[in-house]
């Protein structure tokens, strides 16, 4: 047997690698933090708990989120807990736009945290409040290590996992998101659906008063992420 029959392309290692990432499970939190006047919140996988005395937890964001720039700054954290009820407008809002040019605030219910960081209850199932102990750099991202300072269940609504995200809400990963590159393995056999390639929306004409996406006046655009219709392709 050679060599080259052992060792597979690095087309095939990659396409194993991401079908055996797509087996590790997620949730779906809304991290936020607020320095001086200023907030941002932001739709994260990433947060795990890490030791449960005391109790502790991970959150690693990219170093590119103004919510990072923010946590680095204040050292305090807020996670609310996403639920099967949260709208796909709500993650887009919190996870297609940035905090440094958009009131993330307007339009959504929330509660000022004991850390004052404001906690968004919006379709929420519960929430964490955290204090930044010790931080690791790993070049893109940030690994920040936080201690548990409150916590709250806010309704007994189902937690929204990633899978579900994907395969119920049909929604992508935006380019900072660790799992941003799962995105080419969603597939779908829709008629009359077009998706946003920059959020993942999708304008079903079914239900939308049957108004073809073509019709739509020139200047309309995604109601999550401002995408144009140039940016839309169908499914």
């Amino acid at each position: 047997m050679y060599l080259n029959d052992i060792i597979k392309s690095k087309e095939e290692v990659n396409i194993l690698k991401k079908n055996v990432l797509m087996n590790i499970t997620y949730g779906m939190y809304l991290v936020g933090s607020k320095y001086k006047n200023n907030y941002s919140g932001m739709i994260s996988t990433t947060v795990c708990q890490s030791t449960s005395e005391p109790e502790t937890i991970t959150v690693i964001i990219n170093k590119d989120n103004y919510t990072h720039d923010l946590i680095e700054k204040s050292k305090k954290i807020s996670i609310s807990i996403l639920s099967t009820e949260t709208t796909f407008e709500l993650i887009g809002k919190f996870g297609f736009n940035s905090g440094r040019d958009t009131d993330k605030l307007i339009g959504v219910n929330y509660i000022m945290g004991d850390n004052d960081v404001p906690v968004i209850t919006t379709s929420m199932t519960a929430y964490i409040e955290a204090k930044v102990i010790n931080s690791f750099d790993i070049g893109t991202h940030t690994i920040f290590f936080a201690k548990v300072t409150k916590t709250d269940n806010l309704d007994d609504k189902v937690p929204m996992t990633y899978e579900y995200y994907h395969t119920v809400i049909k929604g992508t990963s935006p380019k900072n998101a660790p799992t941003y590159s799962l995105n080419a393995t969603i597939e779908s056999n829709d008629d009359n659906k077009y998706k946003c390639s920059t959020c993942g929306y999708v304008y079903d004409e079914s239900s939308k008063g049957n108004i073809k996406f073509d019709k739509l006046h020139e200047n309309w655009v995604c109601p999550v992420c401002g995408m144009h219709k140039i940016g839309f392709n169908k499914i």
